[in-house]
């Protein structure tokens, strides 16, 4: 899905406003429209996460991208008032993050989801793009004519 520059500019006053990032915005609206379809008010959904933390040894010689997918388990409250929900949100997401370069498998292992599944049936890619820059069209070689 894509936002207007206008729905983009009123999200990112309000994300501003509650000191919240327009990540925990999209995931805190994921969890509940998924929250629709189930009666026990606990979700789960892949977030990717992307980066090259400091601390990873050997961090300096990786090359290719550093993307891991991740099972984000979200509980809904309904008796929370929403930003409030959403800060709890973001604060798990921020101590969460030591976990980003485990793999789904040791996450599985370590959690009570049997792993005999796949852990989520959908996936969160949250990027932030500017689309007015655009490369120029890719012009062959003049070798491979």
């Amino acid at each position: 899905m894509m936002l207007s520059e206008q729905q983009t500019a009123q999200l990112q006053v309000l994300a501003q406003a509650q000191r919240l990032t327009m990540n925990t915005l999209v995931q805190g609206a994921w969890a509940l429209a998924l929250g629709r379809q189930t009666v026990n008010g606990d979700v789960v959904f892949g977030m990717t996460t992307a980066g090259r933390p400091g601390e990873l040894p050997g961090v300096e010689q990786i090359v290719g991208l550093c993307i891991n997918i991740l099972p984000r388990r979200v509980r809904l409250d309904s008796t929370a008032r929403l930003t409030d929900w959403l800060r709890d949100l973001q604060a798990r997401q921020a101590e969460e993050q030591s976990y980003d370069g485990c793999s789904l498998i040791d996450i599985q292992r370590w959690s009570s989801v049997p792993t005999d599944g796949v852990p989520f049936d959908s996936v969160v890619v949250f990027e932030t793009i500017r689309l007015e820059v655009r490369l120029p069209p890719m012009r062959p070689h003049p070798r491979t004519k």
